[in-house]
């Protein structure tokens, strides 16, 4: 055998974590032992794939430095197959922002504005996450990360949460609110009337009717709501009445 290669198995032999239940240092030892020598390409040695099959075969763990790691990559030479070292990674992958919230099925920008004329806030951007629910008509919610100004939201657990859909607003409801003890304020956004509702309520949403009605499945925390060419608007996020009014200025 190859004296380089036998020397080089060898070194490699602190670095191998054996099962404890089986050992195997005689086996290879003897695969090692048998092997011809006949002068043939490296992969094609019957004692270097016995020697593989063995170790790999016997799910054998490397537990090996950056330079050992560098220097079986150079023995094994195994142009096609990438080998990886370390831990198998079992952590969950992250959830999609909102994703908690019940808001439908998960879909993208230009999806979403095939049902609905959808408006984004300039001062934000694209959002994180979009979401699309047909249960009662076509509702669509754009999902705003945290963020520096915009602290994440102790209701939805998101930093802004811009829903739209097909109603119209109707007066008589809000002051329904006023007179349940409800802190709203009528104001406007862009000369249209506009409610902004502020601290824990009930969240409002639009009902089989195209109604706006509450809803008891979760409340919400600071709302504006206002409408658009009959697509009515609700912004919810932590913040005060200014900046949300700054945000809704800002929709296109």
């Amino acid at each position: 055998m190859n004296n380089d290669l036998e020397r080089s198995l060898r070194a490699l032999a602190d670095h191998i974590e054996m099962p404890p239940e089986r050992d195997l240092s005689s086996r290879v030892t003897a695969a090692l032992k048998a092997a011809p020598q006949p002068r043939r390409p490296w992969w094609a040695r019957p004692a270097f794939a016995v020697t593989a099959l063995v170790v790999l075969g016997a799910g054998a763990t490397l537990v090996l430095s950056a330079s050992a790691r560098e220097a079986v990559a150079d023995l094994l030479g195994i142009g096609g197959v990438r080998i990886e070292f370390g831990e198998p990674d079992d952590t969950p992958a992250p959830l999609r922002p909102g994703e908690e919230l019940d808001l439908g099925e998960a879909t993208t920008l230009d999806e979403a504005r095939k049902g609905l004329p959808i408006r984004v806030p300039a001062s934000l951007g694209a959002p994180d996450a979009v979401y699309v629910d047909r249960t009662t008509g076509t509702r669509v919610s754009l999902v705003y990360e945290p963020e520096p100004g915009v602290p994440e939201s102790e209701e939805t657990g998101v930093g802004v949460l811009l829903t739209q859909f097909r109603s119209t607003l109707e007066e008589g409801l809000f002051k329904k609110l006023v007179d349940q003890g409800v802190k709203v304020r009528f104001v406007t956004v862009g000369g249209r009337s506009a409610y902004w509702i502020e601290g824990r309520h009930e969240l409002l949403v639009v009902d089989s009717f195209g109604d706006i009605v509450p809803d008891t499945a979760r409340l919400a925390g600071n709302t504006l709501i206002w409408e658009v060419d009959g697509i009515t608007l609700r912004l919810e996020a932590d913040i005060g009445l200014r900046q949300a009014l700054e945000i809704a200025e800002s929709v296109r």
